[in-house]
């Protein structure tokens, strides 16, 4: 064949295949970089989602956690479906198109997890057919059955619920005998780690042959800290306007005048006939106030104000009051303290008698104002931890762990080792008090048991889908270790996206993000701390993390959660108002200014962030155990105090069973 017939028939079959190769790798890089993008945009999602839950968090009263906590989750589900939309370019739809991409939303709170995905459904239509719905399904605890015959040991069949921490719940029966407690299980073994005082208090967990709770030392100490009481500090902001001062209008003002309405003219704008603004802004007062904590919720107690602004009636209408916050977030009065704290006074914490009471000075209700939740909390911890450790003797076997059917549980890793969730062994400490400890048999085997029951239920959420869609892109992917370790430590959200199509493949991955700033769980991680007093003052103080250098030599300090120095927003909508000076309008009428809306900033404490934490705030490295002796105090108090009024969803059965 001549050369030039060779250089064409080259030409023929080499430059086709150039040009679709060439293609074929464009498109590759293309399906590369939009994978790329794909990730970010549902890691925004996510994130959102997960802000918008702790934004609705905060600002919900804590007594009402347990109605609010599913209606949080369904707002960020909202959130989610809002931003993947934006993300996508495909807002418009409303989220049951938006999410058909995603097989499930995953959400672990503290002692449980919801999952949000599609169900089959009927939707009654013409057509008959069933049609796939999103749907959030009912709240799902991290918990195992166990079931001993009582071969060598005692016979029990019971269900353990866990939780982020060392909470843990245990209802069934022990010896044919029915129990159901909650409480934390703490060290309680080690040498001088409790200290107990010479008076004796009830136990609320163990009782003798006659059922009568049995007497119990008093913890004084634990971890070489005295547990003294705290004065707890929080400023409290609303609008002087909100408490109906400066003329506005209450119902009353318009008795007996019933041409009222008729004389009253609105306004053009805010100004007069001499364009001088004679609607202001409200006044803000700030409050420094101590707390006390009843039913998971806050009452203040006025102290100072705080600013330069003196109130027009004047600083006493405000102070030496009791406060409290509304479902939204609003600053209330009590006007009747007698009636909120009825139980407090039948206990001789307040005086019964009014006279000595005195409610308008502070000095009488210091007994309330000294907070001792931290006490509490390691008395009950003590308690609950000796119970369990006396009731199961040697602890329970790891390998008695059964389906809810009965069946022996092989999808545990280690089943088969005889090692105990609560001992090693029959001489061991609690071993659940070592924390994070990963050499700790009970925190390794709440994870297990806490990642093996949200696998179960995500397989089965998605594999529906996949079969009700005909989508087989639906499978639950592998998540690694180390993600499985962040999830199942903070409260998080994972979002599985998968089935779309990019280029030559299909999107399939998940996003992870968690949640550090919210008040349904607070760890070590997230208590900031205060020098005393001068933080609690003005804003010349600071806050740190407990591994400062700052607070090496601060004297007294206190620990708060973190969230307690974020900023937050109450939106107020003051009433409109009457002018009562007639001469202010031409007419001789009186001037109507209407409602308005006032967003109100507020802080719950006044120090600043301190720069040095924020630029190095690990504290993973830092022995607990050997902190300066203040720092070691606040730090022991704050995680007992925040603990002992951390919302549990099955703290009522303790309630119920005392």
């Amino acid at each position: 064949m001549k050369l030039p017939n060779m250089a064409l028939v080259f030409a023929i079959i080499i430059i086709p295949i150039s040009l679709v190769f060439s293609t074929y790798v464009g498109y590759q890089v293309s399906t590369v970089s939009m994978q790329s993008t794909f990730d970010t945009r549902i890691v925004t999602a996510t994130r959102d989602a997960i802000e918008a839950f702790e934004l609705n968090t905060f600002g919900d009263a804590t007594n009402d956690l347990d109605q609010s906590q599913r209606r949080n989750i369904q707002a960020s589900i909202n959130t989610f479906a809002n931003s993947f939309a934006s993300n996508f370019n495909v807002s418009g739809y409303d989220n049951s198109d938006v999410l058909v991409y995603v097989p499930a939303l995953l959400f672990t709170m503290y002692d449980g997890y919801y999952i949000y995905a599609p169900t089959t459904e009927n939707q009654a239509d013409d057509d008959g057919y069933s049609h796939n719905k999103h749907v959030l399904k009912p709240y799902i605890y991290y918990s195992a059955r166990y079931k001993n015959d009582g071969v060598g040991a005692k016979k029990y069949d019971v269900v353990i619920n866990y939780s982020l921490d060392n909470y843990i719940t245990i209802t069934g029966t022990i010896n044919g005998n029915y129990v159901a407690k909650s409480g934390y299980l703490i060290d309680i073994d080690t040498d001088d780690i409790i200290e107990f005082g010479t008076e004796k208090v009830k136990s609320k967990y163990s009782k003798d042959e006659e059922g009568n709770p049995v007497e119990i030392e008093k913890v004084t100490k634990y971890n070489g800290v005295t547990l003294d009481t705290e004065t707890l500090y929080e400023t409290l902001s609303f609008y002087e306007e909100d408490f109906n001062v400066d003329g506005y209008i209450n119902p009353s003002d318009l008795t007996g005048h019933p041409d009222a309405l008729t004389g009253i003219v609105l306004p053009d704008g805010t100004t007069n006939s001499s364009g001088e603004v004679i609607s202001s802004d409200p006044h803000k007062i700030t409050l420094k106030c101590k707390y006390y904590y009843k039913n998971n919720q806050k009452y203040y107690y006025a102290d100072s104000i705080v600013g330069d602004y003196t109130p027009t009636e004047g600083a006493e209408k405000y102070l030496n009051k009791w406060y409290t916050y509304d479902n939204t977030g609003h600053a209330i009065r009590i006007d009747n303290p007698e009636a909120t704290f009825k139980e407090e006074i039948e206990r001789g914490v307040v005086p019964s008698n009014k006279d000595e009471q005195n409610q308008y000075h502070v000095s009488n209700w210091n007994n309330l104002l000294e907070d001792n939740s931290a006490q509490k909390f390691y008395q009950d911890a003590y308690d609950f931890s000796d119970w369990v450790g006396k009731t199961f003797n040697k602890g329970i076997m790891a390998k008695t762990m059964i389906t809810p059917e009965g069946k022996k549980l092989t999808e545990i890793e280690d089943m088969d080792n005889p090692y105990y969730i609560f001992k090693n062994d029959a001489t061991n400490i609690l071993d659940a008090a070592k924390g994070k400890n990963e050499e700790s048999a009970f925190i390794q085997h709440k994870l297990s048991v806490m990642q093996n029951s949200i696998t179960y239920n995500l397989n089965v959420a998605i594999s529906n889908y996949a079969n009700a869609s005909g989508m087989a892109e639906f499978a639950m992917p592998v998540i690694s270790e180390n993600e499985w370790n962040k999830v199942l430590t903070n409260i998080s959200m994972i979002s599985f996206v998968q089935g779309m199509p990019i280029g030559f493949k299909t999107y399939n991955n998940y996003a992870i993000v968690t949640s550090t700033n919210n008040q349904m769980y607070v760890s070590d991680e997230s208590i900031y701390y205060v020098v005393n007093p001068q933080s609690e003052i003005d804003n010349s103080g600071q806050h740190h993390t407990v591994n400062c250098d700052k607070l090496n030599s601060a004297p007294s300090i206190t620990g708060y959660p973190s969230t307690e120095f974020d900023t937050y927003t109450v939106n107020y909508l003051t009433e409109g108002f009457i002018n009562s000076d007639a001469s202010s309008d031409s007419t001789g009428k009186k001037v109507y200014y209407p409602e308005k809306d006032h967003y109100l900033s507020c802080y719950r404490h006044l120090s600043l962030d301190c720069y040095d934490c924020i630029v190095s705030r690990n504290i993973d490295s830092i022995d607990p155990d050997n902190l300066p002796d203040p720092i070691k105090k606040a730090r022991v108090l704050a995680t007992g105090r925040i603990k002992y009024h951390q919302y549990k969803s099955t703290q009522y059965i303790n309630e119920q069973t005392q």
